[in-house]
């Protein structure tokens, strides 16, 4: 059997601390804010459901590199919370001393760009934070000195060719879509030409506050409420931020209606239609009139042994169309002869539906499978498809649309666009899901009164994860 399939975020967070005397003030409240990261990010997940099945967290203590026998201290990534001891003692000993007018803040950041980042999760954060009281030195002017790292590019326009995406060769595992940048500095002309990057924040004479929700700002996929007037934030279109485009987002539901799912079938119903809501929530999805969310259902039984094997609905649009799915869900019963549900016919049909296809709009079209069955093998009975014809044919061709080499005789499915997710028991039969590519398997030892409550949030990051 295939090893289980993690699925989660794996959250690297660069801290830069400027380490000059300048920080003599506030010193003790920047490093009680970095030591309480990992306590903290761990209440925000649980608060906006998002499953972390890593944090990192590396630090760079700078000062200035003329001036200062120590101008520059990097750690390496710790693993929390297995390295807290450690961390906490690297933290709690920078000293507040030395350096100069100015700091080398910029040669900070280049070498936080520049770290190994993970690639472990099925979703990636990558994000930098700089708490500094100075302003910054130009960068590459102290090229000259002992101690100046020998890897760092001449220019720190290539850094930000790095940050912005546009030069992809030398970004490493660096990602830019699943990066961020926070900047709490004092206000100074140097750092307000970080208000044109993009996914960055930048809070002004901030680093004296003791109770600003750092961890909220990196978690979050827009401005904290009640942010300073001054704070000062931008970003690009990266599939988090909406950017105000057109969107249709299509999701087919296929549950499972045999006698195994009873258990926990009321609460997968509440999942689903609550999704809606969750969206509108993460993203303000709702709020941006020229888009839309469908959402349709396929209820599944075993085909060759049940008489009712699988019901279809229409898509439904919300929010227009809330109470139309509500009860088409309440129709939904676990019965039947309890055979095996015949997943993959209802998987076929959902690649089946009338996708929304609108000029200029950006789609993403997702199936979502909740099962407590064994997944039996393919059947050939029934005309389940269009106009009773069943297309995809079988497994290979349902791959072969997921991987963009098989065209979907519709039309309207996109392979780049497309991605499914299962919600399943750890069984064989579903391994071969493991293979597909933009497919999450979220094996559940068994889909009892444990059932997780946490599928809305797996959902949302399928959404937007290729």
């Amino acid at each position: 059997m295939s090893e289980q399939k993690h699925f989660g975020y794996a959250v690297d967070v660069v801290i830069c601390i400027d380490g000059s005397e300048r920080m003599s003030p506030n010193m003790e409240t920047v490093k009680k804010n970095v030591i309480d990261f990992y306590d903290s990010l761990e209440k925000r997940s649980q608060i906006e459901e998002k499953i972390i099945v890593e944090f990192r967290t590396k630090v760079i203590v700078y000062r200035d590199f003329k001036n200062d026998d120590e101008p520059m201290l990097q750690t390496e990534f710790f693993v929390l919370p297995d390295q807290n001891d450690e961390f906490s003692r690297f933290v709690n000993s920078i000293e507040a001393k030395g350096g100069g007018a100015s700091e080398n803040a910029l040669e900070a950041i280049a070498c936080a760009v520049r770290s190994e980042w993970t690639t472990k999760g099925t979703r990636n954060a990558h994000y930098i934070v700089v708490f500094s009281n100075s302003p910054f030195l130009q960068y590459g002017i102290c090229r000259d000195c002992r101690s100046y790292p020998t890897d760092l590019p001449e220019k720190f326009s290539e850094i930000g060719a790095v940050w912005t995406g546009s030069d992809k060769e030398n970004a490493g595992t660096f990602s830019h879509k699943d990066s961020r940048l926070f900047l709490f500095v004092p206000k100074d002309e140097g750092w307000a030409q970080f208000e044109s990057w993009p996914r960055t924040i930048v809070q002004y004479d901030s680093c004296s506050d003791d109770d600003k929700d750092v961890v909220g700002q990196l978690f979050s996929s827009e401005v904290v409420p009640n942010a300073p007037t001054e704070t000062r934030t931008t970003d690009e279109d990266d599939g988090l931020f909406m950017g105000g485009q057109k969107w249709d987002i299509d999701l087919v539901v296929c549950i499972d209606a045999t006698p195994s799912i009873k258990p926990i079938l009321e609460k997968v119903k509440s999942e689903i239609l609550d999704f809606p809501r969750y969206l509108k929530e993460q993203m303000g999805f709702d709020a941006r009139g020229t888009s839309k969310l469908r959402v349709k259902v396929i209820s599944f039984r075993n085909i060759e042994t049940d008489e009712e094997p699988m019901r279809q609905s229409d898509f439904f649009t919300f929010p227009e169309q809330r109470a139309q799915l509500e009860e088409c869900l309440k129709g939904i019963e676990a019965k039947g002869s309890g055979a095996p549900a015949s997943a993959l016919q209802a998987i076929l049909c959902a690649f089946n539906s009338d996708w929304a296809y609108r000029k200029n709009a950006r789609r993403r079209q997702v199936i979502a499978v909740f099962s407590n069955s064994p997944c039996p093998p393919f059947s050939t009975r029934g005309s389940l498809g269009k106009d009773g014809a069943l297309f995809p044919a079988d497994m290979e061709d349902l791959k072969g649309i997921l991987n963009g080499t098989l065209k979907d005789p519709t039309g309207c499915m996109r392979f780049y666009t497309s991605c499914m997710v299962l919600f399943v028991p750890f069984d064989e039969s579903w391994d071969p899901f493991l293979s597909f590519p933009r497919t999450v398997v979220f094996y559940l030892d068994s889909l009892k009164q444990d059932y997780y409550g946490i599928e809305k949030s797996i959902i949302f990051d399928c959404i937007f994860m290729s």
